[in-house]
């Protein structure tokens, strides 16, 4: 008697464990994008607001960039920054801008911040960008270094969640079945 392998195009050949595994994948992905996605950030009209990291020891530094079209002045705000310049009460960091919009600007957490979660705005062109990024700042005392940021965690997190939901995809359904002739 001869046995051929037959390739299914449905899930109805797997078992109850293997779809089970694979939608927790799927629920970990809907859960990882959305919560990275809140790193960067963009606007109706092509503004952009980011940080990195977005956790940082305080006494280090952080990068915040962005988009501001046709603005040639953006000014930064947070009440983790250092309050060595204001506006409005808050304190302000200006923005190193080009002529496209695109901005940066690198702050030191000052030692002293308290620890905790962080708003980070900006102005540009007389307003407000309209957007919000989180910083969290921990004192580093209770998490040991593990190594300097990549500078690019949130889009590794992402890929390599790609990568796990296309593995468990191929193991699940692109194993071929026995079948009896």
């Amino acid at each position: 008697m001869m046995r051929h392998v037959q390739r299914t195009g449905s899930l109805r050949h797997l078992g109850l464990k293997a779809k089970v595994i694979a939608g927790g994948m799927v629920a970990l992905a809907i859960c990882i994008v959305p919560a990275t996605s809140a790193l960067a950030l963009t606007g109706p009209a092509g503004q952009s607001l980011s940080v990195s990291p977005s956790t940082v020891v305080r006494g280090h530094a952080v990068t915040v960039a962005g988009i501001a079209p046709s603005c040639n002045t953006v000014m930064v705000l947070s009440d983790a920054f250092p309050s060595s310049n204001e506006f409005a009460g808050v304190p302000a960091v200006d923005a190193t801008s080009t002529s496209g919009g695109h901005f940066t600007a690198t702050v030191v957490i000052p030692v002293n911040r308290a620890p905790g979660s962080y708003a980070i705005t900006a102005r540009a062109c007389g307003g407000n960008l309209g957007l919000s990024v989180t910083l969290v700042v921990t004192t580093g005392a209770s998490v040991p270094a593990t190594g300097a940021s990549t500078g690019n965690d949130q889009g590794h997190l992402i890929l390599g969640t790609l990568l796990l939901m296309v593995g468990a995809v191929a193991i699940f359904c692109g194993v071929p079945t026995m079948r009896p002739s």
